[in-house]
């Protein structure tokens, strides 16, 4: 062990042979803290949002269940999905093609127009195609 890590908290040696496992030679020290802040606000964020979830269930205390929906709801949360094929089918169509995806596009637009309530936001996406300039 190196000098001073038998002082070192537990999770600090875990966080220490992480960084280590992945292949980092060197660090400054700040940088297990850094990792070990992220580590216990991510476990508590976890933690709060199975308990949230228990409650809702009126379950008296968390269970596994509850624990997995919170990880699975963090995950959908922090990572986006590629677009669909669709989005990149209409990015590869020559310019003549265009038009016609853009007057689909409009039609959808217009439907969702006639479909949203006073007061109710309308987000639009927009897809182009073509050559910038075309």
């Amino acid at each position: 062990m190196a000098e001073g890590e038998e002082d070192l908290p537990r999770d600090a040696k875990i966080m220490k042979s992480l960084i280590k496992s992945m292949g980092v030679e060197e660090h400054e020290p700040r940088v297990v803290h850094q990792f070990l802040e992220l580590w216990y606000r991510y476990a508590v964020d976890v933690l709060t949002d199975a308990h949230v979830y228990s409650e809702h269930a009126g379950k008296a205390s968390i269970d596994c269940d509850d624990v997995k929906l919170a990880i699975q709801s963090k995950v959908n949360f922090s990572f986006s999905q590629p677009p669909p094929r669709e989005v990149f089918l209409a990015f590869s169509l020559p310019p003549s093609k265009c038009l016609r995806v853009h007057m689909i596009e409009i039609s959808i637009a217009m439907i969702s127009l006639s479909k949203v309530g006073k007061g109710m936001p309308l987000f639009l996406k927009r897809l182009t195609c073509g050559h910038l300039g075309s």
